[in-house]
């Protein structure tokens, strides 16, 4: 797009290949339309390999699978491996981490979901300059 729209105002050749998107993270107050905004995205997208989730339902889930996999070498690169067989699109509804071990969780296991090629769509009531706040959203 961006190379096209510099083209028609006569500035130049193409531009560099952009990275694709790997997420999108929607904030703001209660009753703003986030959810619904990812909803018409969700429904939008054709097929089915893609995910909808609250997002304190994917942190149970992670947990029930790290509870199943102790004691195996790279438990988080195994769930997120489970997450890309099921999926291309996680959604996640009402993003917030309040606990110091799912931030640290999340740290690895996003990575390792971006590295899988999935895209995350996430809503949150907190901007992301303060969701780790001191560390921690507290």
């Amino acid at each position: 797009l961006r190379g096209k729209l510099s083209r028609l105002l006569g500035k130049g050749g193409e531009t560099a290949p952009q990275r694709p998107v790997q997420g999108l993270y929607m904030w703001g107050g209660v009753g703003r339309g986030k959810t619904w905004l990812m909803d018409m995205f969700f429904h939008s997208l054709p097929g089915d390999r893609k995910m909808r989730l609250h997002f304190h339902r994917f942190m149970l889930r992670v947990h029930e699978e790290l509870t199943e996999l102790q004691g195996r070498e790279n438990p988080l690169e195994i769930v997120a491996d489970g997450f890309k067989a099921e999926t291309d699109v996680l959604c996640f509804d009402e993003f917030f981490v309040s606990d110091i071990t799912d931030a640290m969780l999340l740290a690895t296991l996003l990575q390792a979901l971006f590295a899988r090629g999935i895209t995350l769509v996430a809503t949150s009531n907190i901007p992301p300059d303060d969701l780790y706040r001191n560390g921690l959203q507290r």
